[in-house]
């Protein structure tokens, strides 16, 4: 979701004074954690929206099995509470669809059976800010080197011991 910038509230909102976030209050009461970013993409608009939301097929992903009103809501109520200085209601509604692993870690291993293959998915929408270390523990798996981070929370057996691969 983008929202609008009040009139006279733009300098506070430009993207070298609008910090990236994670807003985890309301994780407490059971609710997803909403994030925000500056936006170069809308100009006069910046990014809030949640981490979470309604299952979707990604084929159809336009095409909601259940009433999602209630993710706009949350989020709304966050900027109202959160963001005196933006319109509450969003300027623009884009739906964004991820993967999600069981316990929102990415799988970052070597193939089980087939030693040469190496692989990092499943990011659960937050690859983008793994990047660097997902790079460096990837590079360590292919050389061969001793790995610098525990690996063992993005193990691809860690949610079934009988798994296959």
């Amino acid at each position: 979701m983008y929202w609008r910038i009040k009139p006279g509230q733009e300098e506070a909102h430009q993207p070298d004074k609008f910090p990236c976030f994670i807003d985890a209050r309301r994780e407490k009461k059971g609710i997803f954690d909403v994030y925000g970013l500056p936006c170069e993409e809308y100009p006069g608009l910046v990014k809030v929206a949640c981490h979470g939301g309604t299952p979707c097929n990604p084929n159809h992903r336009d095409l909601l099995d259940e009433d999602d009103s209630w993710v706009i809501d949350q989020v709304k109520q966050n900027v109202v509470d959160t963001f005196p200085g933006l319109e509450p209601e969003p300027a623009i509604i884009e739906s964004c669809i991820y993967t999600m692993t069981p316990d929102d870690n990415p799988y970052i291993d070597r193939h089980p059976k087939y030693n040469n293959i190496i692989f990092a998915a499943g990011f659960s929408g937050h690859g983008f800010k793994l990047a660097p270390a997902v790079g460096k523990a990837i590079t360590e798996l292919v050389t061969g080197r001793e790995p610098t981070y525990n690996m063992k929370p993005f193990k691809i057996g860690r949610f079934d011991t009988l798994a296959k691969l």
